[in-house]
């Protein structure tokens, strides 16, 4: 059961470097423009990768890179690590972080991901390079102000436009002016002896720059995002992050790593070729007054504009409040019949619940208590009891038969309360015997109308 879905994979963002340091690049952005990767049922990995630590306040202090996202094949790389003032240089990486004053390399933005950083200035303050974005590369530093971070990139996934994967801004040195971090969680540069701002968590932002003899920042975590249409979700069980809706989508948000996980809803027991068991009473143990149950298929149900929700636990159930219920144009009635009791009564048949069809045939169970007390001839009398019960009941129903063929009128008469006219044509008139028999007087007059037909009827019928 193969289904397409929309997905965003942001990665970690980069620490900026400290000590006049230069701003870490974002985490690597990647996102399909249209629902055109599949999935179907199985588990996806799914790993929000964390942003990488700032640099130290003491020289030479480079931030670290930040970690990677992943959902199912899709990989974003974290993104690269700010310099340190006199080392290293600007980290690569989903985008590249900024460079320093020796050497002055900033890192390299990976294709499809993200963008480079940029590079310091070398003299006055020392301003120092941004970290990439992944819709922008990272500004250079200038002699009074570090440069301003990569621009991210929005995406309307969640439902509302958001912007992820800015760069952070470049630390500058005494009496210059940080660099801003970049739009989409970049952290801004610090300047004097002020340290950068750390990225924004779950966003991908690069850490911004540490100022003169300030600790540069963390870069922000990331983010992994799934949406799909909610109607290709029917038959399955989807889980995984935290899940909202937004029209007809549903969305998946993971904040930290975890599992995507599709299953298919699983066929009841012994169901027949429409996909669902027979319906039947169920016993609940301590269950409250109002709570009903019938076996079905998972899945929300509408029972005459109320909400029943069909859950799995091992038992398939429906719970609805009790009253009366239309099946495909047929009436079923749940009742409480005991304390711990509860039956759905309905005529034999196939109905319909949200394009399903599942076939009713309700039989009464009585609970029956068999007190042993007085040794066995209780027991005895009660399977003679039960028997005789059993032998009466065949007789009357062998006794009804006859009587509509030989007196139809005088049987359909004496049985009318409890005669049900079939539910399709391909169906016969449903008798309930068990009520007709519960009837004592009704069941007398039909027995007498059977004694009553004469020999010659009675060849008639033979």
């Amino acid at each position: 059961m193969a289904f397409n879905v929309w997905y965003l994979v942001v990665a970690g963002g980069g620490g900026g470097g400290g000590t006049t340091g230069p701003g870490g690049g974002a985490g690597g952005y990647r996102s399909n423009a249209a629902y055109d990767y599949s999935v179907t049922t199985g588990s996806y990995t799914v790993t929000v990768g964390a942003g990488g630590a700032g640099g130290g306040s003491s020289s030479p202090a480079p931030g670290a890179k930040g970690g990677d996202s992943v959902f199912a094949t899709i990989t974003s790389e974290g993104g690269g690590l700010g310099a340190g003032f006199t080392a290293g240089i600007g980290g690569n990486g989903g985008s590249g972080g900024g460079g320093r004053n020796n050497g002055n390399t900033a890192g390299t933005g990976t294709a499809g991901q993200g963008n480079n950083g940029g590079i310091m200035y070398i003299g006055g303050n020392y301003g120092a390079g941004a970290g990439g974005g992944a819709g922008a590369v990272g500004g250079n530093g200038t002699s009074t102000v570090g440069g301003v971070g990569g621009a991210g990139t929005a995406s309307s996934i969640s439902g509302a436009s958001v912007t992820y994967a800015g760069g952070g801004g470049g630390g500058v040195y005494m009496g210059g002016t940080g660099g801003a971090g970049g739009a989409g969680g970049g952290g801004a540069g610090g300047n004097n002896a002020v340290g950068g701002v750390a990225g924004t968590a779950n966003r991908g932002g690069g850490g911004g720059g540490g100022g003169n003899a300030a600790a540069g920042a963390a870069g922000g975590s990331g983010i992994v995002i799934v949406r799909y249409l909610t109607a290709d979700g029917t038959g399955l069980t989807i889980t995984g992050g935290t899940i909202t809706t937004d029209g007809s989508y549903t969305v998946h948000t993971f904040t930290s790593s975890g599992t995507f996980s599709v299953t298919a809803i699983a066929t009841p027991p012994n169901s027949h070729l429409f996909g669902f068991s027979p319906f039947a009473a169920v016993p609940f143990a301590a269950s409250p007054p109002n709570d009903y149950a019938i076996t079905a298929q998972n899945g929300t149900y509408a029972l005459t504009g109320k909400t029943a929700t069909i859950t799995y636990a091992p038992n398939y159930v429906i719970t609805a409040q009790n009253g009366t219920y239309a099946l495909t144009g047929q009436t079923a009635t749940i009742t409480y019949a005991a304390a711990v009791n509860y039956a759905i009564t309905a005529q034999n048949g196939t109905y319909a619940l949200t394009g399903q069809t599942a076939d009713i045939t309700y039989t009464a169970s009585p609970i029956i208590v068999i007190d042993t007390h007085d040794g066995d001839y209780l027991k005895k009398k009660f399977e003679e009891d039960k028997a005789r019960s059993k032998r009466k009941r065949s007789e009357i129903i062998h006794a009804y038969e006859r009587l509509v063929e030989g007196k139809p009128d005088v049987a359909e008469q004496i049985a009318a309360p409890y005669i049900k006219p079939p539910n399709n044509k391909r169906h016969d008139p449903f008798i309930n015997y068990d009520k007709l028999l519960a009837d004592v007087e009704r069941a007398e007059q039909l027995w007498q109308a059977y004694l009553d037909l004469d020999d010659e009827e009675v060849l008639m019928l033979l």
